[in-house]
């Protein structure tokens, strides 16, 4: 097994593309920290479930048909199938798990279904990875658009999962040593997980090989240690946007939970109505026309959050079939054959040693196309420049990632945008 090679950085050339940088990940935990609730606090700060691998029916009309039975007809999977997820407490009938005798459906009742595969699906696939990382404890991968995380509901094969198990040299799911996911239902299909990106999105991912590592990235999660940049090409970027310096940004402090029309997408929800304290720092670095680059740092995991926040912000991610527009996703398909978002760079505490560790993923080909022909705002052309040629930083020190402080983040940088 090949072990990619990590450099503590001091501006001169390697030929690694990650480096040991000197982030203080506690001062970065204590200055993204919010007032909120007692019960918010207590929550995980992880990503959430993506919701391509659960689904939420409402009844229409009332329905004596036993539950198991119901959904079998609903779907395409056997009886049997569902039965086995009512026993794993995988099926609620209005936040309840219940027996697959259930039939005493009422108009307004509402099904969450977390799907989950077969074992015997769970099989290792040759997969060409891009690993920008790898010890005994971690795997990083920039993961490529179009790859399922982990298997869900029309994603059981191909998946990132099945790449990192034969690339680990496993045989069987049974032979394979990665820890499972925290406790609940699906959780052995997410061997090694800690967070996720969706689909179409592309970009840094970390993958646990022990449980030691698992549980120390996941703390890291939950306690807001860990460091997260992603690159989005919107379109109607506003003006609001620009102007920042790295480290700052406007802030979007909305919160996010399912939306109560579309049970299978995210939306903005008041706290009241069961939404979650959500927060996305923006700001703009590039611009052509219509279209805009941003750098979005989260400082929460919810599920679907830059998509949502953007689309929130009029400023939806482009080729986005969920959130995004599409009038925009139409005249731009020849750009944009899938949501551009990337998840360019990821920091955290080696989970062994407690050396910062910090990762960065370069840009998918789609991706490079998408942003090539933009202008630069102002002070951002070198940053353009790394981006579209990852070698030109083995030459130029490449800038610490800042350190997110909420209390100055709303403070404009004094620098004069022509937009």
């Amino acid at each position: 097994m090949q072990q990619v090679q990590l450099c503590t950085y001091s501006g001169g050339s390697s030929s690694s593309r990650s480096y040991i940088r000197p982030v203080t990940l506690a001062a970065f935990a204590a200055a993204s920290r919010r007032r909120c609730s007692r019960r918010s606090c207590k929550a995980s700060e992880a990503e959430e479930p993506d919701p391509e691998e659960c689904d939420s029916l409402e009844i229409k009309e009332s329905d004596n048909r036993r539950l198991d039975v119901f959904l079998s007809e609903h779907y395409e999977q056997s009886r049997s199938y569902f039965g086995k997820l009512i026993d794993q407490k995988a099926v609620l009938v209005n936040g309840r798990a219940t027996k697959k005798s259930f039939r005493s459906f009422k108009a307004g009742d509402v099904i969450d279904i977390r799907f989950l595969v077969e074992d015997q699906v769970m099989r290792p696939e040759p997969m060409d990875l891009d690993v920008l990382y790898e010890d005994d404890d971690i795997l990083v991968v920039n993961k490529a658009p179009g790859v399922c995380v982990h298997p869900a509901a029309g994603h059981w094969t191909g998946t990132l999962v099945n790449g990192v198990m034969h690339h680990l040299g496993f045989v069987s799911a049974e032979d394979s040593s990665l820890p499972p996911a925290k406790p609940g239902p699906a959780s052995k299909l997410r061997p090694g997980i800690v967070h996720r990106l969706d689909i179409g999105t592309s970009g840094c991912i970390a993958v646990a090989k022990n449980s030691l590592a698992l549980d120390s990235i996941s703390k890291a999660f939950a306690a807001r240690e860990v460091q997260k940049t992603y690159l989005a090409v919107v379109f109607g970027g506003r003006k609001c946007f620009c102007g920042y310096s790295a480290g700052s940004g406007h802030v979007i402090d909305k919160p996010i939970g399912r939306s109560r029309k579309e049970r299978q997408r995210m939306a903005i929800v008041d706290e009241v109505g069961g939404g979650r304290p959500s927060m996305s720092v923006v700001r703009s670095i590039a611009r052509a026309q219509e279209l805009h680059l941003l750098e979005v740092r989260p400082r929460t995991g919810r599920t679907h959050q830059i998509r949502v926040h953007l689309a929130e912000e009029q400023s939806p991610v482009l080729g986005d079939e969920a959130y995004g527009w599409a009038r925009a996703n139409h005249r731009y398909r020849g750009l944009a054959e899938r949501t551009l978002l990337h998840a360019f760079s990821l920091a955290f505490k080696h989970p062994r040693t407690g050396e910062p560790l910090f990762f960065e993923a370069p840009l998918h080909d789609d991706f490079k196309k998408a942003i090539e022909t933009m202008q630069p705002l102002e002070e951002e052309a070198a940053t353009i420049r790394r981006l579209l040629e990852p070698s030109a930083s083995e030459e130029v020190p490449l800038p610490d990632p800042p350190l997110p402080n909420i209390n100055v983040v709303k403070q404009r940088a004094k620098v004069h945008v022509g937009v």
